[in-house]
């Protein structure tokens, strides 16, 4: 599964980039996210629809990935960066962990180099089940007008539950089937006669 980190951004800024948007911070970190929905490019994805509703200046929490990349400028020199991928927006987080610097050195740090990407279908289909499961449970709190003291502590205990029963759901391996009571009857000795075809 995909290391995702989670954080606050103060929008400063948009890139229209084709496929993607470039969401810029306060801070000048640059995030991407993908405008169309990976399983059906006909339809924006989730995190660009939720982006739509946010003006410059506005507080949001995100779930992002990072991936070390590199490319040879005009000089042959070869720059190194960090590309971040929002692949959630989220309710801000009340003690956000900053988001790291980008390393401009040849070598990955160890935490880059240890990221998974996110390449088959089951990590898609296990991400687009933990949004529905957020999703459902997030509209099912906002019937309550008042929310209790714990309310972060409850959303923190259900991310953790939405987590575990993805992973289990998407990536422990089935059970082998239970032996049955009966066993084949196995013919020793048959008469196979003389039509042999081979």
């Amino acid at each position: 599964m995909a290391d995702f980190k989670n954080t606050n951004i103060t929008l400063k800024g948009l890139e229209d980039k084709g496929k993607t948007m470039t969401v810029i911070d306060t801070n000048d970190t640059k995030f991407s996210i993908w405008k169309n929905d990976y399983k059906n490019p006909a339809m924006s994805s989730e995190p660009f629809e939720s982006l739509l509703n946010f003006k410059i200046g506005e507080t949001f929490g995100i779930s992002y990935g990072e991936k070390a990349e590199s490319f040879v400028n005009n000089e042959g020199k070869t720059i190194n960066f960090t590309r971040r991928t929002i692949y959630s927006i989220i309710p801000p987080l009340s003690n956000p962990p900053p988001v790291a610097k980008t390393p401009h050195s040849g070598a990955n740090t160890a935490s880059q180099s240890n990221l998974i990407e996110p390449k088959d279908d089951k990590f898609w289909d296990m991400k687009a089940y933990k949004q529905c499961l957020w999703n459902f449970w997030l509209e099912s709190q906002m019937s309550n007008k008042v929310l209790p003291s714990t309310w972060k502590d409850m959303v923190w205990t259900e991310f953790k539950n939405i987590e575990a029963d993805s992973k289990k759901r998407f990536f422990e391996f089935d059970k082998p089937a239970e032996p049955s009571e009966e066993l084949p009857v196995i013919q020793q000795k048959e008469d196979l006669g003389e039509d042999i075809p081979f």
